[in-house]
């Protein structure tokens, strides 16, 4: 993956508030520099969370809807108008169109700019969902 997803705070929040780490091990896992994304694949790692529940509490962390991009139906001609080396770096794929708006996966929905930088390339109006970083990465 070429980019790093050091902030989801919800994400951290949630698992602090739910307890699923002492904190601790949920500061080692986060690291010095609060790496939300390693502490989510520690979680996934040691099997508290389960792939479903990651989905949706990384997107819950981020106020989106969680998509579980290995299991969603990709609109190939949809794919291809996104610059493949953008997709790459900002994390970022076009899955379905739905109406006038088509329905784009990231691994970190919270830049404004990239999503808007995705809209101008594209010429279309996303719709964010957030899909798991490893997973997307993978997807494009």
């Amino acid at each position: 993956m070429n980019q790093a997803f050091p902030g989801n705070p919800g994400f951290v929040s949630a698992v602090r508030r739910q307890g699923w780490l002492a904190e601790r091990d949920l500061a080692r896992a986060l690291g010095e520099d609060q790496n939300a994304f390693r502490l989510l694949r520690h979680l996934l790692a040691s099997g508290t969370l389960s792939r479903r529940d990651a989905i949706r509490v990384w997107a819950e962390g981020f106020g989106t809807t969680g998509i579980d991009i290995r299991d969603t139906l990709v609109d190939h001609e949809l794919l291809r108008r996104l610059p493949r080396q953008f997709a790459e770096k900002h994390q970022i794929m076009l899955v379905y169109r739905l109406g006038d708006r088509v329905t784009a996966a990231a691994a970190d929905p919270s830049s404004k700019l990239m999503i808007a930088e995705a809209e101008r390339l594209t010429g279309l109006r996303l719709s964010i969902v957030t899909a798991l970083p490893d997973e997307l990465a993978e997807a494009i």
